[in-house]
């Protein structure tokens, strides 16, 4: 952690010395991602799911992946006590060699409807600078685009 710690570090000084840098993180690790990051683009199967700032997305995140990413997260509170487990994804992540036809997060989903499994859902935005690849959303959000 002390040398993860101190390479974030120098990524960051090496950044403000350079007004017009950018650093792309590719990470598990949302702790990371909420202490570095700026925009978060949340992947799943190769292709977008979500995009938001970072307060943004972990204040409403909106992707059941998201979502589930963010209930794994461990925090001790009052809401948690008694539970010793965290919340897990359900399932198995599907071979990259054969994802589903629709969605690629459908078999893991515990809200998937039919439509999820056949058609690959489009990115819609659904607030400024927040889009996400959701039959869910999209139909809270007033249908396809």
């Amino acid at each position: 952690m002390t040398i993860q710690a101190q390479i974030l570090d120098l990524m960051m000084e090496l950044k403000q010395r350079r007004n017009e840098a950018a650093i792309v993180l590719i990470t598990h690790d949302l702790a990371v991602v909420a202490e570095m990051c700026q925009r978060v683009i949340v992947m799943y199967g190769g292709k977008i799911q979500e995009v938001a700032l970072v307060e943004e997305l972990f204040a409403n995140p909106m992707h059941p992946y998201t979502q589930g990413l963010m209930a794994s997260i461990p925090r001790p509170s009052k809401e948690r006590k008694g539970q010793d487990r965290l919340k897990a994804i359900p399932g198995n992540v599907p071979s990259i060699m054969n994802l589903p036809s629709g969605c690629k997060f459908c078999t893991r989903c515990e809200r998937k409807i039919d439509r999820c499994e056949t058609e690959e859902p489009p990115l819609r935005e659904v607030a400024p600078n927040h889009v996400v690849r959701c039959h869910l959303v999209e139909s809270a959000f007033g249908g396809a685009q």
